[in-house]
């Protein structure tokens, strides 16, 4: 599907959610009921928007309403970060010649979202710290320096950095082809905000001492972040209502062995990935080539055997 037919369609998502005449004609029309408690909430949800657009004296619409998000606090602050994020969007025809601090409150809005609702998703689903830092350590452990440690002071899942989450979550939900692209977008946005917070106008120089920044910026428009932002919030919205996490064998071969340094990459789902070391010694004996049975949890590989 096209970036175009994307937006439509969110756009109409985004007008049935605020609109519940028009959410139960759709509903309708796609042969599904809906519920007298749905359109309630819906109604409820477009009214807090209202009221938060006045009182930030905001003109510009949501582009996520955030409506699967059961905590009103929470929902409050990431549809004002939306708004926010939208507002800076406005009256502006030529996205290449962006003031840098509109795409910098753009972006960097764009990221409290994506902290906030990361953080939202991880205290649902594991309410217990332990839990919690379990899953953390077990999905970033192959992510070498940047692998996740405890220091003994985590008491909730603010405690853990933002960059930690985003490797775990990617890590463990994010293995569709399709979603693979959300990793390294929520990482370039993590660090617009980080550069946002020394040096707002240097993105623009040529000299400037970070050129990946300089590069999504001449790469991304405020209409690809956005579309970016729905897709990685309709993941999480989709991993919340679903967020078991089932072993499953897949088909594999070997693409290449060290031997000498007991190194191995595999095929995963028609990418080349590295294969956990502990689990080496169970085809250091097989080639290049040879057929194996890997069992993975998300994008993390558990096990190898041969068929």
């Amino acid at each position: 599907m096209d970036e175009k037919t994307k937006l439509t369609v969110y756009k109409i998502k985004l007008l049935a959610e605020q609109n519940p005449e028009f959410y139960q004609e759709m509903q309708k029309l796609f042969g599904k009921t809906v519920s007298a408690s749905d359109v309630n909430m819906n109604s409820k949800i477009s009214s807090d928007i209202e009221a938060i657009r006045s009182a930030l004296e905001i003109r510009a619409n949501p582009s996520i309403t955030y409506s699967f998000v059961k905590d009103q606090r929470v929902r409050d602050q990431l549809i004002i970060d939306n708004l926010r994020m939208e507002n800076a969007a406005l009256c502006i025809n030529d996205d290449n010649d962006l003031v840098p601090d509109r795409r910098y409150t753009f972006c960097v809005n764009a990221f409290y979202q994506i902290e906030n609702i990361l953080n939202y998703f991880y205290y649902t689903v594991f309410p217990e710290i332990d839990t919690l830092l379990k899953e953390i350590e077990y999905f970033t452990e192959d992510e070498g320096e940047y692998r996740f440690k405890r220091n003994g002071k985590e008491e909730d899942v603010s405690n853990i950095t933002v960059a930690h989450k985003i490797n775990a979550f990617s890590n463990s939900y994010l293995y569709l082809p399709s979603e693979r692209f959300l990793k390294w977008f929520m990482i370039a946005l993590k660090n617009v905000r980080n550069e946002s917070e020394h040096r707002s106008y240097s993105i623009k120089s040529e000299k400037d001492k970070q050129p990946h920044l300089s590069k999504f910026f001449e790469r991304n428009t405020f209409n690809s972040v956005s579309i970016n932002l729905i897709s990685l919030v309709n993941a999480i919205e989709a991993k919340l209502k679903n967020p078991d996490k089932k072993e499953e064998k897949e088909e594999s071969e070997i693409e290449s062995k060290s031997t000498q340094e007991k190194k191995c990459e595999v095929l995963l789902r028609g990418e080349k990935v590295r294969l956990p070391d502990k689990l080496f010694a169970k085809i250091q004996h097989l080639d290049k080539g040879a057929k194996i049975i890997l069992t993975v949890i998300g994008k993390k590989i558990i096990d190898v055997n041969e068929p």
